[in-house]
């Protein structure tokens, strides 16, 4: 993988939610970025934390979908990690924010990556 193409990788780490609310943010996701690293679909993988399960996967913000809201509501709030390269997290952050009620929780700056803490939640009425 070149440079270039690390630089438009965003891993989204999705953690305190159901699995029906990790499946809507990573389907408006896919639709906004709809290539990921391997150029299959994306495909959230579940691991056990403890009790927590979490969902992983990574986005090429490199390709172009839809940034149309998602017509499937939230039923509650997912928290999520996001870490790359600065400019494509904040194009994941801006694809989610199409879609959703975003929070930003937390920041940590890298020698070249950034990795920030989102709380999304359903649109208001």
């Amino acid at each position: 993988m070149s440079t270039q193409q690390d630089a438009a990788q965003v891993t989204v780490v999705l953690n305190d939610c159901a699995a029906e609310d990790a499946d809507t943010v990573f389907r408006s996701l896919t639709a906004a970025f709809p290539a990921s690293p391997s150029g299959a679909p994306a495909a959230p993988i579940s691991t056990r934390q403890g009790q927590q399960t979490v969902w992983i996967e990574s986005f090429d913000v490199s390709s172009h979908g839809t940034h149309a809201a998602s017509t499937e509501p939230l039923a509650g709030s997912v928290t999520a990690d996001l870490q790359g390269c600065p400019d494509a997290v904040r194009k994941v952050e801006h694809a989610l924010e199409d879609s959703f009620t975003v929070a930003e929780h937390g920041l940590i700056h890298g020698d070249q990556e950034i990795d920030v803490q989102l709380r999304i939640g359903p649109r208001g009425p």
